[in-house]
């Protein structure tokens, strides 16, 4: 039996197209800050959940800081990450 793993390496494009459809996917469960940022979310643990908050080109420094403020105000959030999506 053979156990080879073969690991897919994604290229830049194929990554910003995969980030691109979880933000639509996001966007259209209503996962979004009050200030416009698309965030994604998981189950952390009992403790709460990990959050991703999807930095699009328009973003900036001071969007973000009100979008982790926002989540951190109405979630329990255990991990928080922010991605570029550009």
């Amino acid at each position: 039996m053979d156990n080879t793993i073969i690991i897919h390496k994604k290229t830049k494009q194929q990554e910003l197209e995969h980030l691109i459809k979880r933000v639509e996917r996001c966007k259209k469960f209503g996962d979004v800050t009050s200030n416009g940022v698309v965030f994604d979310w998981g189950l952390a643990g009992p403790g709460g959940a990990w959050f991703t908050l999807f930095k699009e080109k328009h973003h900036t420094e001071e969007d973000i800081k009100q979008a982790k403020h926002y989540l951190h105000a109405k979630r329990d959030v255990v991990d928080l990450y922010v991605k570029k999506v550009y």
